[in-house]
C-alpha cells in the first residue's frame, strides 16, 4: 500500500471543511471536540511525522470558538479569516500568539 505522504515532498496538508457560519460554528465546540478533534489530531500528527511543515484548515465564517480546538489538534493555520464574519485577527493574535 502506498500512502500519499510517502510518495514525495509534501509542503502542506489542506483540509477544506468550512466549519462556521457568519456568526458561529456549524456544530458546537463540544461536538467538534467529540466528533472531529480525533481525526484532526491523527491527520496533523501523521502529516508532521512525514515532515509536512504546514497543516492548513479552510473555513469561512466566524472561527473564534474553533481556533483553540484547531491548535489542540495541531492545525497550524486557517484561511481565509473573514473580517465580515466578525473575526478580529488582531485580537486572535493577542489571544493565541503564534500558536
Amino acid at each position: 500500500m502506498v500512502r500519499a505522504l510517502d510518495t514525495g515532498i509534501v509542503d502542506r496538508v489542506f483540509a477544506n471543511e468550512d466549519m462556521a457560519y457568519k456568526e458561529k460554528a456549524m456544530i458546537s465546540p463540544n461536538m467538534t471536540r467529540k466528533f472531529l478533534l480525533p481525526s484532526w489530531k491523527r491527520w496533523a500528527t501523521e502529516a508532521k511525522q512525514a515532515g509536512v511543515p504546514l497543516v492548513d484548515e479552510d473555513s469561512d465564517g466566524f472561527i473564534g470558538e474553533l481556533i483553540p480546538i484547531w491548535i489542540e489538534a495541531g492545525i497550524d493555520v486557517c484561511d481565509p479569516i473573514k473580517v465580515a464574519a466578525g473575526n478580529d485577527v488582531v485580537e486572535y493574535r493577542k489571544k493565541f500568539g503564534k500558536k
